[in-house]
């Protein structure tokens, strides 16, 4: 777990993080015809949260300082638009990102232990919205997030782009690995993947991504049928009491796989994947909702 001078690197980057979004949202907020940003703001927050809101803001003379990381998550759905214009399709990852980086913060707030591969992917998160926002902390949470010790900065490594087999093989375990038991009889796995490369391995690999995908449906589905055939130890036992029911596997009928390039190489490792349930809405049709987890 994080030791206190590193929980107060962590606690120096969060600050420095919302103090450069504060301005930023008032901004994009404001900018909305007929309203104020601050109108725009309550508007995006769930009820239990607005009541909150409204009490601080009574008592506030300085409505920007309101601006809180429990709020970010709903603020960049309800108003992506927003977010696009900057980051591009990139800002629908923001309700994951802020989330995670307020589930970090939350524990650092309560004096809760912070394990290091949590700090950093809080950073992580931070520095990807303010590259993509153009944010003026940048350069400061990327200094930081050095000084926490917990990465080994680029230039003092030797990275191993990963090869088509790596890619392959992270795959099938983030399927294993988030694949949820409803019950005896149901199984719900991922089914949407996004491969997300350092800038250099993204230029190398492109030409390999119809083969990747091609060969990555094919792993996908063995391990989704892996998954519903019992071990040997289960299926002895299983087999003294009763019949075993195979499992059914719950998916949408096709695998979705996405490349993307992580823009920036100074917060990106060479290989990262989230797993994402597709969901479908109720009486809806054709859309689906993610439920993501990071892998």
């Amino acid at each position: 777990m994080l030791s206190p001078d590193k929980r107060a690197i962590l606690a120096q980057a969060m600050h420095l993080f919302i103090a450069s979004l504060r301005p930023y949202l008032v901004g994009k907020l404001s900018s909305i015809p007929n309203s104020t940003w601050l109108r725009q703001y309550r508007s995006a927050l769930p009820e239990p949260q607005r009541s909150l809101f409204d009490a601080e803001a009574e008592k506030s003379e300085t409505p920007e300082e309101l601006i809180d990381f429990g709020h970010l998550k709903s603020i960049s759905q309800q108003h992506r638009p927003l977010f696009r214009e900057d980051a591009g399709p990139k800002a629908a990852n923001f309700p994951v990102w802020f989330e995670e980086i307020n589930d970090v913060r939350t524990l650092w707030a309560h004096h809760r232990p912070i394990m290091p591969d949590d700090a950093d992917h809080a950073f992580r998160c931070m520095i990807r919205i303010a590259h993509l926002l153009h944010l003026s902390c940048f350069d400061t949470l990327v200094q930081l997030r050095r000084d926490l010790a917990v990465f080994v900065p680029t230039s003092m490594e030797t990275p191993n782009r990963p090869n088509v087999e790596t890619i392959l093989d992270t795959l099938t375990t983030a399927l294993e690995q988030h694949a949820e038991k409803i019950s005896h009889k149901v199984i719900v796995i991922p089914d949407h993947f996004v491969i997300e490369l350092h800038p250099e391995a993204f230029r190398a690999l492109t030409p390999l991504f119809g083969r990747i995908r091609n060969e990555a449906h094919i792993r996908l589905d063995e391990a989704a049928i892996k998954l519903t055939k019992p071990t040997r130890i289960t299926s002895r036992i299983l087999g003294l009491i009763w019949r075993y029911e195979t499992p059914i596997i719950e998916k949408n009928p096709t695998w979705q796989i996405e490349f993307e390039d992580a823009e920036d190489a100074v917060s990106q490792d060479y290989l990262s994947i989230e797993a994402r349930f597709s969901v479908s809405k109720p009486n809806q049709r054709g859309t689906t909702t993610h439920l993501t987890r990071r892998f």
